[in-house]
């Protein structure tokens, strides 16, 4: 099972990265700036047009405009609309530019500047504007957790960890100090740590999912299956589009050896992001414990679509289609998972498999060879050699194999009997 993917330090950047933005009265100002689950992107494209049209009608003034161009820019970005945020990211360039001339003293212009140039990924210049807000008031505990997530996103993680800390240090009860501090911690695997975070950022802040989906993230680590499951149900009751919610959920379930249910949850992750390259994996695995090879496959397929250099995904593929009885395409997805991880003892495994299917058996010895040659203890290939000597009548060699692969996996056998094979 692939584990929980590294959280990234710029996830949810609508939360963590703070804008020091104007506080609106009316209401599209109020829905403009809103984040997190509350933010449907459409609402929040509509409601900062409503703003962003009153400044050319002179009703509000540059700064409201600036950060409602901001924030139109992320919500045209979480739909994946890269063009129209990059005008949306220059238009509100344009205009703190304007500030920091006007008003060369304000660190907030300096600030949204280095807001605007985070979300276009322009790492370097966000830090130069995030040092220069600093320069001008070094108390805001804001621009250290700014400046903090701009850094780990350029994996300058050590000086991103002395942001967060001041950044905690100056406003202790800020949860997204907490969080962006516990994101950190958890890519560097320093989980106690990171847990700490996640308990102080969720209370402080109990609505927050992503707070309660490290938390999570967390347990699962620490193989506390059940305490982490509750903590996803909780993060989507509060956020039910929050597709690493579920992706965490089917891992969990996955750790517990219940598959349909992880299946349900890589599904509703599937479901919200169709191109989610992780959970079309793992609900694949989770079809092949279940012995579903044709919807395994046919997830694998997929997941060779979106990322045709996955060499596991052509690997996993090759053994469903050998299992299914598929050989000539299981040989040919084995050899471009060859090709693209050379000398990998899975797929060396997986296409001995092909070949003993096949009855070609001294070629699936020589796989099996290769495989065992880089990793001695695989137990399917001792297992799979086994088999495949004794058909070739060398029964000394072929007992010692299936006995030895017996000794490293004991239900080895029955794996082999669940898939027609046997002595």
């Amino acid at each position: 099972m692939i584990g929980p993917a590294i959280r990234s330090i710029a996830a949810g950047i609508a939360a963590t990265l703070v804008a020091a933005m104007p506080a609106f009265a009316q209401s599209n100002r109020d829905d403009c700036l809103k984040t997190g689950a509350a933010a449907a992107p459409d609402a929040v494209i509509a409601a900062c047009s409503a703003v962003i049209e009153s400044f050319a009608r002179g009703e509000i003034e540059r700064r409201e405009a600036a950060a409602a161009h901001l924030s139109r820019g992320n919500a045209h970005a979480a739909k994946g609309e890269r063009n129209l945020a990059t005008a949306d990211f220059n238009s509100a360039i344009a205009h703190y530019d304007s500030l920091i001339e006007t008003e060369p003293a304000n660190p907030d212009s300096f600030a949204g500047r280095g807001n605007v140039a985070f979300l276009k990924q322009d790492y370097d210049r966000a830090i130069a504007d995030f040092d220069q807000a600093l320069k001008l008031d070094p108390t805001r505990a804001v621009y250290y957790l700014n400046r903090a997530t701009a850094l780990a996103s350029k994996g300058d993680g050590d000086r991103a960890m002395a942001d967060f800390d001041r950044a905690v240090a100056l406003d202790p009860r800020d949860a997204d100090a907490h969080l962006g501090r516990g994101n950190l911690s958890y890519a560097r695997r320093d989980y106690d740590r990171a847990g700490a975070d996640y308990e102080a950022a969720a209370r402080l802040d109990p609505r927050n999912a992503d707070a309660l989906v490290g938390r999570a993230n967390v347990n699962f680590h620490k193989l506390d299956y059940e305490r982490a499951i509750d903590d996803y149900n909780a993060a989507i009751g509060l956020d039910p589009a929050n597709v690493e919610a579920y992706i965490g959920q089917g891992r969990a379930y996955f750790g517990m050896m219940d598959y349909g249910r992880a299946v349900a949850s890589y599904s509703q992750a599937i479901g919200l992001a169709p191109s989610q390259v992780e959970a079309l994996a793992e609900r694949g695995d989770s079809y092949e414990r279940q012995g579903d090879y044709d919807r395994a496959a046919e997830d694998y397929g997929r997941l060779i679509a979106l990322a045709p250099a996955n060499a596991k995904a052509w690997n996993n593929r090759c053994w469903d289609r050998a299992v299914l009885g598929q050989l000539d395409d299981a040989l040919a997805d084995c050899s471009e998972a060859l090709r693209l991880a050379p000398n990998d003892p899975e797929a060396l495994d997986s296409r001995a498999f092909a070949r003993f299917k096949l009855g070609q058996f001294q070629s699936a010895i020589a796989d099996y060879d290769a495989a065992l040659a880089r990793d001695p203890r695989q137990a399917s290939s001792l297992y799979g050699r086994g088999i495949a000597r004794l058909r070739t009548g060398d029964n000394a060699g072929g007992r010692a194999d299936i006995a030895a692969a017996i000794s490293i996996e004991p239900g080895i056998a029955d794996e082999f009997a669940r898939l027609g094979i046997g002595e």
